[in-house]
């Protein structure tokens, strides 16, 4: 059976709320006993990826916000969140038919990440994190739907190529190529699952307009560091930016993904080989005039 699994705890959120209103400094343990009761498969692994920081400094004044201050966000996202599902899921299907369902959690975390698709239990899955939704005010419909089919498109990228779409490579020439398709390909395909092409979470204040303007100057500086071994790094992440705009990489990315699909199936695009993207990449970016 193929499709969508959702693992909807916003019933265990509304537990921890109420006990959070009580007793706020307590909040980590009323979150250990919550995750204990509705997430026993994913509790290990958020606490495995939350080492890295202070969970009484920089989780729980994010959680405890969501839970009080925020919680309108909170229920707003989620009410966004079980009604885009169905039809999600319907595109998601027969876009990319293949035989298991993916598990979609809508839960609160340590802070992992407001999107984030990973594999629990051994099974790949796309998680949501409410808490880290609201503190970004990730809460819109827009925003809720393009999370969620982005992270939706690199699950289905990897069930597509299996561990290759895993692939670690040592040159940053090599490394820019693969993340501007891995991304670009993940951008394409969320538009393709929400049906509208122009689509980008991103796009506030003519944002898409100013990058289709400078798609060449956005093609050969990227073409330019990528063999120069600079790092792309200004081109991915709402936090770094090119000549003042986040997130042209994945604008440049889907641009390059659309180029291809005249002559190849989306499972094709999914399969090429490092060796083919690289190809087709540079002739691409070598191409923006």
């Amino acid at each position: 059976m193929s499709g969508l699994y959702i693992v909807d705890t916003f019933t265990g959120i509304n537990a921890l709320r109420e006990l959070t209103l009580q007793q706020p400094e307590r909040y980590l343990d009323y979150w250990q006993q919550n995750a204990g009761a509705c997430l026993p498969g994913l509790k290990s692994m958020l606490e495995e990826d939350s080492k890295g920081y202070s969970l009484e400094r920089e989780v729980t004044p994010v959680a405890v916000r969501a839970l009080t201050g925020d919680w309108p966000l909170l229920v707003e996202a989620h009410g966004h969140f079980a009604a885009l599902m169905p039809e999600i899921e319907e595109r998601f299907t027969s876009l990319f038919p293949f035989s298991r369902e993916v598990p979609v959690y809508f839960y609160v975390g340590l802070c992992n990440g407001a999107g984030w698709a990973t594999a629990v239990d051994g099974t790949r899955a796309v998680l949501l994190g409410a808490e880290k939704i609201a503190e970004l005010k990730w809460h819109s419909r827009k925003a809720i739907s393009g999370l969620l089919c982005h992270e939706l498109c690199h699950i289905a990228h990897a069930e597509l190529r299996g561990s290759s779409i895993h692939m670690k490579y040592p040159e940053p020439e090599q490394q820019a190529v693969w993340q501007l398709y891995i991304e670009g390909f993940a951008q394409r395909y969320e538009q393709a699952l929400l049906n509208q092409d122009d689509f980008y979470h991103q796009d506030d204040g003519g944002w898409l307009d100013w990058c289709n303007r400078n798609r060449a100057g956005l093609a050969k500086e990227y073409l330019r560091r990528s063999r120069h071994r600079e790092s792309v790094r200004d081109f991915f992440g709402d936090w770094n930016s090119f000549l003042g705009h986040s997130d042209t990489g994945y604008y440049l990315g889907r641009e390059f993904i659309v180029s291809l699909e005249p002559g190849y199936s989306v499972n094709e695009i999914a399969c090429f080989s490092y060796e083919a993207v690289a190809e087709r990449l540079v002739a691409y970016l070598e191409g923006q005039r």
